[in-house]
């Protein structure tokens, strides 16, 4: 839920997001499990921030 309410909070990151896993997807090409870790990455990265935002008291 954390990181739900920080990509609403932060509606930027979302839009950077889509625009890096346009990238990802064209520079992993065919190899699905390439892009799927990228992925993966992203959204931890993302997760993170999201749990350090939430713990510093922001509300949603």
């Amino acid at each position: 839920m954390a990181f739900r309410d920080y990509l609403r909070k932060h509606y930027d990151v979302l839009s950077n997001t889509g625009q890096s896993n346009t990238r990802q997807q064209k520079a992993a090409g065919k190899i699905q499990w390439t892009y799927g870790r990228l992925k993966n990455e992203l959204i931890q990265r993302h997760e993170q921030l999201a749990l350090a935002w939430l713990a510093t008291g922001e509300t949603p």
